[in-house]
């Protein structure tokens, strides 16, 4: 009985979760409170091991940090497919060999290796794979997706904490709160994060994402830049890792190398050893920056020349602002300034006059410039083209401009031309100021700008936009590029205010009820 109890002993002293090293930027990640923690860097860097141990150590109670219940917990475990969650995910935390182990020849108690250690890498030989992060003991029960490839479904534990193995090619569950979620590597379905995050809030659950960038999903590439403006804050909700094999004692320099003789091209290079953002690599707009381009909102004088570009379209609508400077404009270096953005959602034409009606009310007009060919399409039901569909809803809110009325002039339709016009604005100038700036409150336009990137097919760049990269204000960059607007002299009209245009059209209403209905004794209005 005793001999038993030494042996398991012995054996707990030996699991992994107690033999487990973590390197300082790996510590980092563990001490973290944030809820939404990302790891990202280069291959091999050790960013899937510490989500891993995150996890072992939440579903067997035994986070140092207090951050998880310590029976049943309910968390969700994606990758991008079976093959992912089993060949990965599961075997980091099931079985033997998330990192290697030795016995130290002081203590004879075994602890992990340390190949950069000389006495270690001398002994090599006697080195051996670590037990499961997740101890066979402290499972209760598991259900297989795919037993012949180690693809599990669910794994229950004997804390009564359950974890759910899913494929992101699956459509993101709903309906069930959890304690606490792990993605690995990006993801094909980038609904997964939004349905996780609703999963996630009744249980104050938190958040892991292991990844190196190396498709440039918009989605984490979001949470980078979240955690980025959070970096100085003392309680950030969101927090960034980063981890290079550079800097991973645990892979010997010959395999470093022999890592980095594989990578096919410099591109490759820097996301695979150096970690960097693969988005950064073929961004359309790399000239855009926040520093050079945008500046804080002031008012537009009113003798500057003023162009709207519009984006139709049911799923998003979208219009971009452009105003032209009166030349010799003291102090002012640029050419253009992009001063207001519409982004409407399940949009109508009506919602489009009502929008622009709001936006346009004390505004002097140059030209409306709309999409030639989403334009064109014909709708089925009324039989009218987009483009009418829009002129009317601008007609009746009482939408004009000096140069196309209610109506519309067509944007350039070449994307690679337009792309180029855009990136000549970009530039900066002699001067050293680029020749268009954008306000800071185009929100809109700046999240689009910074995600626009080009195709990426089997590793390689092609110069054609990314289908699934947000378009619609790039769009409309691309037709006023194109377009070249112009200054034009008109003498300024000083509009009534809006409140007062409200206020008269309520009196008029108001009046023609009183004509039809009613008889006014006394003097009139004046």
């Amino acid at each position: 009985m005793l001999g038993k109890a030494i042996s398991e002993i012995a054996g707990r002293r030996a699991e992994a979760l107690r033999l487990y090293e973590p390197l300082p930027s790996q510590l980092a990640f563990h001490a973290s409170m944030a809820a939404e923690r990302i790891i990202i860097g280069s291959n091999r860097g050790g960013k899937t091991l510490p989500a891993a141990v995150e996890m072992a150590r939440a579903v067997t109670g035994c986070d140092p940090y207090g951050r998880y219940p310590l029976t049943d917990g309910r968390c969700y475990c994606v990758g991008r497919d079976g093959r992912h969650l089993g060949a990965v995910m599961w075997r980091k935390l099931g079985r033997a060999g998330a990192f290697s182990i030795i016995r130290d020849i002081g203590t004879g108690l075994w602890r992990s290796y340390r190949p950069w250690m000389p006495d270690d890498f001398a002994r090599r030989g006697e080195a051996r794979p670590a037990p499961p992060l997740i101890s066979p003991r402290m499972i209760k029960n598991i259900s297989w997706e795919k037993k012949a490839e180690s693809v599990p479904s669910m794994v229950t534990l004997t804390t009564g904490w359950e974890i759910s193995f899913i494929s992101s090619l699956a459509d993101p569950s709903k309906g069930t709160d959890v304690d606490l979620a792990w993605f690995d590597e990006e993801l094909d379905n980038e609904g997964w994060y939004s349905e996780i995050s609703a999963r996630l809030v009744d249980r104050g659950g938190r958040f892991l994402w292991s990844a190196t960038p190396q498709t440039g999903t918009e989605v984490l590439y979001a949470i980078h830049e979240r955690a980025h403006t959070q970096r100085d804050c003392k309680h950030p909700s969101v927090a960034e890792f980063f981890v290079k094999l550079d800097e991973n004692p645990y892979i010997l320099e010959e395999q470093k190398k022999l890592l980095a003789e594989k990578c096919i091209s410099e591109e490759d290079y820097r996301v695979r050893i150096g970690g960097e953002w693969a988005i950064h690599s073929y961004k359309i707009y790399p000239e855009y920056s926040r520093i050079v381009h945008q500046v804080k909102a002031f008012d537009v004088p009113r003798d500057w020349t003023r162009y709207v570009a519009i984006d139709p379209g049911r799923q998003t609508c979208a219009a971009l602002f452009l105003a032209v400077p009166k030349p010799r404009t003291r102090g002012f270096p640029s050419t253009y300034v992009l001063y207001d953005e519409l982004y409407i959602r399940d949009c109508t034409a009506d919602m489009f006059g009502r929008a622009m009606r709001d936006k346009c009310f004390d505004q002097d007009i140059q030209a409306f410039i709309i999409d030639a060919n989403m334009g064109r399409n014909t709708d089925v039901g009324s039989g009218k083209t987009v483009e009418e569909q829009y002129a009317e809803a601008n007609k009746r809110y009482g939408v004009r401009s000096f140069d196309t009325g209610s109506g519309f002039l067509w944007g350039s339709d070449s994307v690679e031309a337009g792309i180029l016009a855009c990136r000549e604005l970009l530039r900066r100038t002699e001067g050293g100021s680029p020749s268009v700036l954008v306000f800071d409150t185009l929100t809109a336009f700046d999240k689009e700008i910074r995600m626009y990137h080009n195709q990426r097919v089997a590793g390689k760049i092609r110069d054609k936009p990314d289908s699934k990269s947000a378009s619609h204000l790039m769009d409309c960059f691309r037709y006023l590029a194109l377009f070249e607007p112009r200054y034009v002299e008109r003498p300024v009209k000083h509009r009534q205010g809006y409140a007062v245009t409200m206020l008269r059209e309520k009196q008029l209403r108001q009046s023609m009820r009183e004509g039809k209905n009613a008889m006014r004794l006394g003097p009139g209005r004046a």
